[in-house]
């Protein structure tokens, strides 16, 4: 039995490898306008179900005081109105806010959440049905995250 050397070998990964990465790259490729054209579509649609308006105009997000959550993005509402996209930590872990500003009213809108089903979630249903929430028993750690992000956004609305 005669050995085969074993840049052979090698080469074959080499080449393997080579022609999987051309093949991911030219996926990426076709699929990345695809995925923006639709995060754009689900951007403006989430705007319009927070504070519709004839047109969103994204602005620079200002400093604010508690650094446990992040203003990801500020949008001024045409003819009038505000929306904030606010990002905090609660007990699962990071999850963003809609909260829109029009007419001295608010509405909260949230885009992504990994809180415990049934407990932490309690407190994104209430919101959504803009029900009064005082406690949550078991989730107290989700409410005062969502608490903070509803400031933050009270500050950059007062800001404005």
């Amino acid at each position: 039995m005669a050995k085969q050397p074993l840049w052979g070998g090698a080469l074959r990964l080499m080449t393997v490898t080579l022609a999987a990465g051309l093949l991911l790259g030219a996926v990426y490729a076709v699929t990345q306008p695809i995925i923006e054209r639709r995060r754009a579509e689900w951007l403006k649609e989430t705007l319009q179900a927070v504070c519709p308006g004839d047109s969103y105009e994204e602005i620079t997000p200002p400093e604010i005081t508690d650094k446990n959550v992040i203003i990801e993005a500020v949008y001024k509402v045409n003819p009038t109105g505000l929306i904030i996209l606010a990002t905090t930590k609660g007990y699962g872990g990071e999850f963003t806010l809609a909260i829109g500003y029009k007419n001295n009213s608010t509405k909260i809108h949230v885009l992504n959440h990994n809180e415990t089903a049934g407990i932490g979630t309690k407190w994104f249903e209430r919101l959504e049905k803009d029900q009064p929430v005082d406690a949550i028993s078991g989730a107290t750690v989700t409410g005062d995250a969502i608490k903070r992000a509803i400031n933050a956004a009270e500050e950059v609305y007062r800001g404005q």
